[in-house]
């Protein structure tokens, strides 16, 4: 599920192409930060819910309000020159060397629980975007959520057979996975896919003497 362009348009045009370049783990003015942990409570027979967080850095190196362009420049010295669309209300808030500051965030969750409403996907998207008159910022972020419920499963080897809103499909379970007896023909395993990109624009720091 890719994200759609509407933060891009309404904060920084194509920014997200060059500030957000989302699995350059290495390169530098990106960190990555990854997280697994089990999914606990009360209703949950068995989950884990992976994260990756990846943030990337650019410096305004250049910017026109007037034509609305500017030139960004990465970690690694590369730079761009972008149009900014009358969407960006707060165009004229930045000024040579700002940094421009974008988040991804990807996010798997897979929970088992006992029968409920039955197999079904829904998909919802959220956007959020920063006030006239403050510095240029915005959120957007796509959830798909998908329950399918437990046709057969076979603990010696660790498969099982899931029936979802539109097929059927067995699957083996890996041995990390912890709680796996608990599952049971009937129960519902539950997909929850997250995928988030916010983008912000903060003043230089100037040192006083």
């Amino acid at each position: 599920m890719k994200l759609t362009t509407q933060l891009l348009a309404c904060v920084f045009a194509a920014a997200f192409s060059f500030v957000a370049v989302a699995h350059a783990e290495n390169e530098p003015g990106t960190t990555v930060a990854e997280s697994m942990d089990l999914i606990e409570g009360e209703g949950v027979k068995a989950g884990a819910i992976n994260t990756q967080i990846i943030q990337k850095t650019a410096r305004v190196m250049s910017i026109d309000h007037e034509n609305r362009t500017v030139v960004l420049e990465g970690g690694e010295g590369e730079s761009i020159e972008l149009e900014v669309g009358e969407e960006a209300v707060n165009f004229k808030q930045i000024q040579t060397g700002d940094m421009v500051i974008a988040e991804y965030l990807e996010s798997v969750a897979l929970f088992a629980t006992e029968p409920g409403s039955g197999e079904s996907a829904q998909i919802a998207s959220a956007v959020a975007l920063a006030v006239e008159g403050e510095m240029p910022g915005g959120m957007i972020a796509d959830t798909l959520q998908v329950t399918a419920v437990v046709e057969a499963i076979d603990y010696e080897t660790r498969t099982v057979t899931l029936r979802g809103p539109l097929r059927t499909t067995t699957m083996h379970v890996d041995e990390r996975a912890k709680r796996f007896d608990n599952i049971k023909q009937g129960d519902e395993v539950h997909f929850v896919y997250t995928e988030a990109v916010a983008i912000s624009v903060t003043k230089t720091k100037v040192d006083k003497d």
